[in-house]
Order: structure tokens, then sequence, then C-alpha cells
């Protein structure tokens, strides 16, 4: 928690993203099984790294994993019913090679109109003193300053997506 708290301004440094999910994942998966969220987690073997933050990476993980938290609990009706949260990291080329993290939720998903304004500051779905709107801005900026990109795939009544992806290093550093 000590590292995750720290303000970095250091330079981008060569990032193993399936480090980032993993202590992202140990940070908050106790609270996803105390509230009966399942975990589910597959990690590609040789990911290659990416140059980023590992700081603000990890915010931004955290931010995407807490919102389907929060979308499944919504979507709970059974205090004992086990909601779904799925993260998985992989590669995949289009003229170069990305490194591709993707989060899958079992929620209520979010509806058309909402999906096209979730990346705007201060808009929210949640209830008032809930959420300040700023999350997903916050983690849209994040990634494009990594020269990354988010993509978001969502269905009401069957959950939501969230692919995030990054340039891959050329070489394995």
């Amino acid at each position: 928690l000590r590292t995750f708290s720290r303000q970095s301004q250091d330079a981008f440094l060569p990032v193993d993203m399936n480090s980032i999910v993993t202590d992202c994942l140990l940070m908050i998966g106790e609270q996803l099984r105390n509230n009966n969220v399942h975990l589910m987690f597959e990690l590609a073997e040789s990911l290659p790294k990416i140059m980023g933050h590992a700081n603000q990476l990890e915010q931004v993980f955290l931010n995407i994993i807490i919102n389907a938290r929060d979308a499944v609990l919504k979507a709970k009706t059974d205090e004992k019913e086990n909601g779904v949260i799925e993260v998985a990291t992989g590669i995949f080329s289009r003229e170069r090679e990305w490194v591709e993290i993707l989060v899958r939720d079992t929620g209520k998903g979010i509806s058309r109109k909402d999906l096209n304004r979730i990346f705007e500051p201060f808009f929210t779905t949640k209830e008032v003193g809930k959420g300040t709107g700023m999350g997903l801005s916050v983690i849209h900026g994040i990634v494009k300053s990594h020269g990354g990109g988010v993509r978001v795939e969502s269905k009401l009544g069957e959950g939501t997506l969230f692919e995030i992806y990054f340039p891959a290093l050329e070489k394995n550093i």
C-alpha cells in the first residue's frame, strides 16, 4: 500500500503488466471474497513489458476492478449469489505488438446512452455520494499518456467488458 500511495514523477520504465494486475488483485482480492464476488484470472505467459509508471497503471486497474465490483454487487439479488469478475492479459498484433488487459463483470451493464459519456469528467451513474465521476476520466487520461487505448462493450443485463491495451516494448527488457 505504501508503494501505491506514493506519487511518482519518475520517467517511464519497463513494466510487467502481469505484476501490475497481480498486485491489484492482491490488494482487492479479500474484499471481493468477502462480498461473494468470484474472481477468475488468466495471465498470459511471456507477456512483453510496456513503458510506463507502475503506480499510475495500478490506479487504472484498481479503479476498473472496483467499478466492476460495484456493478456486480448492484446486480446481485441475493447476498449468497456469486457475481463474477474475469481478468485476463494477452498480446495482439496490428502493425505492431500490443499488451492487452481484459476486465469483464457480470453486473447490470451500462446503457448505450451512458456508454457514450463514461469517460467524461464528473459523469457518474452512481448514487449521490457514491462516486465523483472522475475515475474513468482519470483512467482514460493515464492510458492515453502511456500510448494505449480503452475499448468498452456493455449490454444491459449482461455486464461490461473493458479492454485496455498498451504498445509492447520491441525487446523484452
